[in-house]
């Protein structure tokens, strides 16, 4: 027999869970989470390969400038995700958090 539980997290939001995992996500519910990228990375890793044939063949690039600016680019990526997920979490308008960077980046992209 399991008890809920209800503890604080890290908004101070009550947060009811069961008393036999802790309130913690199960490696099944971690795993079936994780599937949601999937997607994304196979779209990722197939425009990925394609620029590195692309900027090889066609446009004659050094394979280590190629693999370097993949490089590059990908380090800059770990540095500002996490940077602008801490601005956009700190945002605070009266149409909420994350509203105003996609109504004012998507004409961006």
């Amino acid at each position: 027999m399991s008890k809920s539980v209800t503890s604080n997290n890290v908004s101070g939001k009550s947060v009811t869970g069961d008393s036999a995992t802790g309130g913690r996500a199960t490696k099944k519910e971690v795993f079936q989470y994780s599937l949601g990228g999937v997607g994304s990375n196979i779209a990722f890793i197939f425009v990925m390969s394609f620029l590195s044939i692309f900027f090889v063949t066609v446009m004659k690039m050094n394979p280590i400038a190629v693999g370097t600016l993949f490089l590059v680019s990908r380090l800059v990526d770990a540095f500002t995700d996490p940077l602008m997920g801490l601005i956009a979490d700190k945002t605070k308008t009266k149409i909420g958090k994350y509203r105003p960077y996609m109504i004012f980046g998507a004409p961006i992209l």
